[in-house]
C-alpha cells in the first residue's frame, strides 16, 4: 500500500497498537480526547483511555494490523479518517487468528 505523509501519523498509531503501549496510545489523544472501542462505553480523557487499552491489552497475547485501506474526509464537527485493516490476534495461549475480517478464500471476490 502506498502511504502519503498525512497517513504517516495513522501508520505509527497502529505500530503504538500493535506494541500493545496503552500509555503511548493515549498519549495521541488530547487531554479531553475520546476512544471507543466497539461497543463499548467511551473512555474519555488520556487517563481514562489508558485504562481501558490497558485492560484490553492484558486479555490477549498479541495483535497486528495489516492496513489494506485509509480514506479521509469531513463532516461537520471536521477533519475524519476511517482505516481498514486485517488484524490478528494471538491470544494469551500462544495460538494466533487467522486476519479478522477473515479474507475470501475462493477464487472470486464480490465486486
Amino acid at each position: 500500500m502506498s502511504v502519503t505523509t498525512a497517513d504517516r501519523r495513522v501508520l505509527d498509531l497502529f505500530r503504538i497498537v500493535d506494541s500493545m503501549n496503552a500509555a503511548g496510545f493515549a498519549n495521541a489523544f488530547t487531554e479531553d480526547g475520546t476512544f471507543r472501542f466497539g461497543n463499548s462505553q467511551p473512555a474519555v480523557g488520556r487517563q481514562q483511555i489508558e485504562h481501558s487499552v490497558s485492560g484490553f491489552f492484558s486479555m490477549i497475547g498479541g495483535l497486528r494490523h495489516e492496513i489494506t485501506g485509509v480514506w479521509s474526509g469531513s463532516w461537520e464537527s471536521g477533519g475524519v479518517k476511517s482505516v481498514e485493516a486485517a488484524v490478528t490476534y494471538t491470544r494469551r495461549d500462544g495460538t494466533v487468528t487467522e486476519p479478522l475480517p477473515e479474507r475470501a478464500r475462493s477464487g472470486c471476490t464480490a465486486t
